[in-house]
C-alpha cells in the first residue's frame, strides 16, 4: 500500500513540477521550451 502511494506522490510532484516549468504564452513555442522538455 505505501508502495503506490509513494509512487502516486512522486508522480503528483513530478507533474506539478512540469507545469510549474513550462511557461504559459509565446515562450512556449521557443526553442529552449521544446529543449528542456
Amino acid at each position: 500500500v505505501f508502495g503506490v502511494l509513494w509512487i502516486t506522490v512522486l508522480l503528483f510532484f513530478w507533474v506539478t513540477k512540469r507545469k510549474l516549468e513550462v511557461p504559459t504564452g509565446p515562450e512556449v513555442q521557443t526553442p529552449k521550451g521544446s529543449s528542456q522538455s
